[in-house]
């Protein structure tokens, strides 16, 4: 079955997830303020992340 995401080529609506790290805990936070996850950081957990998300997404254009 062809999604919506599928025709139009973008992600429709809207979402958003918050990613803290403190008192080494990552935390990943639904903008309702549920949390949705929450993980003991190891050393580098925080850098690896950021870098695996600009990884995903180094194709699209920056928007400013």
């Amino acid at each position: 079955m062809e999604t919506l995401y599928e025709r139009s080529g973008k992600d429709e609506g809207s979402a958003e997830i918050i990613l803290t790290l403190e008192d080494s805990k990552i935390t990943m936070t639904h903008a309702d303020g549920t949390i949705l996850r929450r993980w003991d950081a190891k050393s580098g957990d925080w850098t690896r992340m950021f870098n695996n998300v600009l990884k995903t997404f180094q194709l699209r254009q920056t928007i400013s």
